[in-house]
């Protein structure tokens, strides 16, 4: 499989986090394949807003790569932004991304999205740990917007109801209720499927790839084992009981489907 462990570990460090986002990557691509089978055409993928923390989506764009779809960018961040065009370079460079592939919007509106035009839907949005940014009035706006401008949108976001948010990354959480009363009150538009998501050995917030760094970093044999321990353990936590679930996975998500896909020009 392209998309593994050990390769979403060399995409943390290029990020300068580890074993935590690399673990995530996976999780999320196991997610993403299963929702989005290859024989579902994705000719142009969004990603709205990068995490606010941790890492840039480098998984969503070599999701993107690897469906051979056109994918856009879009955050109201411009350093990040910026930090995230370096790193493409980079992944070009290594033949991990193709030029051309992707492009760059800067959201200059109230909220993220909020007055950009595009000329056609896309088939696909994808948001990770972004939309919490913004103030509760201005969540459910930023993903009607999305719905209006894409057929599927997969949406992540850190659950509210894991501690570690609150002690550790001090990300603001949402609730899984919190996105399905949204969506109910947008015409056209439904939830397939939602859920917890990405329960790792250690609590959000904590940076796993930083401990013994000198040895995991200098031994290939060490960096296929902690892989491979991790393959094992995204197995098993997928199974375990949904009330341990929903305390302890880092996030939730929302697969939604949406008529609305208008390509809105803007508001």
């Amino acid at each position: 499989m392209v998309n593994d462990i050990e390769l979403f570990y060399f995409l943390a460090l290029l990020q300068r986090e580890g074993w935590g986002t690399a673990y995530e990557y996976w999780v999320k691509s196991l997610l993403l394949e299963k929702v989005l089978p290859e024989r579902k055409a994705l000719t142009r993928v969004l990603i709205a807003g990068l995490p606010e923390k941790y890492g840039l989506s480098l998984d969503f764009l070599l999701f993107s790569q690897r469906r051979s779809s056109h994918c856009v960018i879009v955050d109201d961040r411009y350093d990040r932004l910026e930090e995230l065009k370096g790193l493409c370079r980079e992944l070009v460079k290594l033949k991990l991304l193709k030029q051309g592939s992707f492009d760059f919007r800067v959201s200059h509106g109230r909220y993220l999205m909020e007055g950009l035009s595009f000329d056609q839907p896309f088939d696909l949005a994808l948001s990770c740990e972004s939309i919490q940014r913004f103030t509760g009035e201005i969540q459910p706006l930023i993903v009607k917007k999305l719905l209006e401008l894409s057929k599927r949108s997969l949406l992540f976001f850190p659950n509210a109801n894991h501690q570690g948010h609150r002690l550790k990354s001090h990300l603001s959480g949402v609730r899984k209720q919190d996105v399905q009363h949204w969506v109910s009150r947008i015409a056209g538009a439904r939830i397939r499927n939602a859920g917890y998501l990405d329960m790792p050995f250690w609590p959000a917030g904590i940076k796993a790839g930083k401990l013994n760094d000198s040895f995991i970093l200098k031994s290939n044999a060490a960096v296929k084992a902690v892989s491979g321990i991790l393959r094992l353990w995204s197995q098993i936590d997928r199974r375990l009981p949904f009330s341990m679930r929903e305390r302890n996975c880092h996030m939730i998500y929302a697969d939604i489907e949406s008529r609305r896909a208008l390509c809105n020009p803007g508001g």
